[in-house]
């Protein structure tokens, strides 16, 4: 995943047994694919959590995300496009960076 979710679960564990834990992260998925004058381009695409960079996708390969909201920062030959992105769990989505 790439914005590295983690959780905490408190367990006690005693001598000689096992102690099942289950931890659900709820995740989507998001692709950006970058256009140029009608054909797909190459840029580079960060996302970003409030002020937090989160990582770095390339154009059209899908990152698995925790759910929530994001900013897209789409680069491409000098220009920028900048979309705001609300990721729900269970859901894909396709974001199109038109230059």
């Amino acid at each position: 995943m790439v914005d590295n979710p983690s959780k905490t679960v408190e367990v006690e564990a005693k001598a000689g047994k096992t102690a099942a834990v289950s931890v659900d992260f709820q995740t989507g998925v998001l692709e950006v694919r970058i256009e140029a004058q009608g054909q797909r381009g190459t840029g580079i695409v960060i996302v970003q959590r409030g002020s937090k960079r989160i990582g770095t996708l390339g154009s059209g390969v899908p990152a698995r995300l925790s759910a929530g909201r994001y900013e897209v920062v789409v680069r491409l030959d000098g220009e920028e496009r900048r979309f705001a992105v609300d990721l729900r769990p269970g859901q894909s989505r396709l974001l199109r960076a038109q230059f």
